[in-house]
């Protein structure tokens, strides 16, 4: 399965109020945007059909929060045509998407307490581990690029080798 990380991606949009990575994955176009402070989107959708993003938005906010809003439209036209099968896939596939977004929510099927000492933990690890990966991007982009697509953080943090491809340590 292809993927792409922030570390990895070309930068597209570099500007003061939004920075974009943006990578084409299969028939996906995935996004890594920042935004340095709070931003209200609406206007830049005004004259769209529902003045809304066409684009479907699957992903994790890692600070702050974020607010989608869409319409069932491709449902609607569907039970407008009465096409029952087209129908049951596009309320399966919705339904799928609900749950995938609440289980988000959680660890490994526990409830994720915000605020509590593991999560925070975990947080503060994860940020130290980015840290540090940005500061050995800049002086060897290749190893970054190896250590962000091979290190994973969570309640655990590991180096997962690729078995495919040996590396051989120097230090």
């Amino acid at each position: 399965m292809p993927s792409a990380n922030k570390m990895t991606t070309p930068i597209a949009v570099d500007l003061p109020v939004i920075q974009g990575r943006y990578a084409e994955l299969d028939h996906y176009t995935v996004g890594f945007e920042s935004f340095p402070e709070d931003v209200d989107p609406a206007p830049l959708f005004a004259g769209l059909p529902d003045d809304r993003c066409q684009c479907p938005h699957w992903g994790v906010v890692q600070t702050g929060q974020i607010t989608f809003r869409w319409s069932d439209h491709e449902l609607d036209e569907a039970d407008a045509w009465a096409d029952q099968g087209r129908a049951e896939s596009l309320a399966a596939e919705r339904e799928a998407l609900l749950a995938e977004l609440a289980a988000d929510a959680r660890l490994g099927g526990r409830p994720r307490v915000v605020g509590s000492g593991a999560e925070r933990a975990r947080t503060t690890v994860r940020k130290a581990v980015a840290a540090a990966i940005d500061a050995i991007h800049g002086v060897d982009p290749v190893v970054a690029r190896h250590l962000s697509a091979r290190v994973r953080t969570g309640i655990r943090c590991r180096y997962e080798p690729d078995p495919d491809v040996p590396v051989e340590w120097l230090l």
